[in-house]
């Protein structure tokens, strides 16, 4: 059993979901709400167990983000039009933990409310695979910037070169340095791209391009 906060800007619509969900078993109440500045006082006065809220009117996910911050222990539903793969990854960076187009039947509504409170969420396979994509592209573009923090422009030209199969010596002189400055070099890049033999840089940047990106 759990107690629901709905938040609508219709009071009407606000009003009718809330007298639905009223006789579901999964729900021992509901606090309606149709002031957003009045959603985390309230939720917290009310001791409710999850929150549903209608963001279709301009500008909702700010305020989502905003309360997602302060009601960090509470899960947050939204109340949707039918979302695309874009709209889903700006809820999930909003803190929603799921969503409900509001053309979904109450039996639905109700399925996801209670997969929400197990810590589930469902997702269309489309969507899924957008958010795949969209993990991978964080994740590269961090890499890439902690590549350009980790290697100095004079270690990523050397990596640069290593990767062609210059020695240490060729190295020191396409860089105009001398070579004991090269094998500096060499071990700095080695140990912060946590190698064992320059043998292993040529596929991390096959792997890793950006790492000369700084070259």
């Amino acid at each position: 059993m759990a107690r629901v906060l709905l938040y609508a800007t219709g009071q009407l619509f606000g009003e009718a979901v809330g007298a639905c969900l009223r006789r579901e078993e999964l729900v021992d109440g509901v606090v309606v709400v149709h002031d957003a500045l009045a959603v985390a006082g309230t939720a917290r006065g009310s001791q409710v167990d999850i929150v549903l809220y209608d963001i279709t009117a301009g500008g909702a996910l700010a305020a989502v983000r905003a309360l997602t911050d302060q009601l960090m222990e509470l899960p947050v539903v939204a109340l949707t039009a039918s979302p695309d793969a874009d709209d889903v990854i700006a809820y999930v960076d909003s803190g929603l933990v799921a969503w409900v187009p509001r053309d979904s039947t109450l039996d639905e509504l109700v399925g996801v409310l209670a997969m929400a409170l197990r810590g589930e969420t469902s997702c269309d396979s489309r969507v899924t695979r957008s958010l795949v994509d969209e993990l991978r592209r964080r994740r590269e573009s961090s890499e890439v910037v902690e590549a350009a923090e980790l290697l100095t422009r004079r270690e990523a030209e050397t990596v640069r070169l290593i990767e062609q199969g210059y020695t240490n010596k060729e190295i020191a002189v396409e860089l105009h340095l001398s070579v004991a400055t090269v094998k500096n070099h060499v071990h700095a890049v080695l140990s912060k791209l946590e190698l064992t033999r320059r043998a292993q840089v040529g596929d991390l940047v096959r792997r890793k391009p950006w790492l000369l990106r700084s070259a």
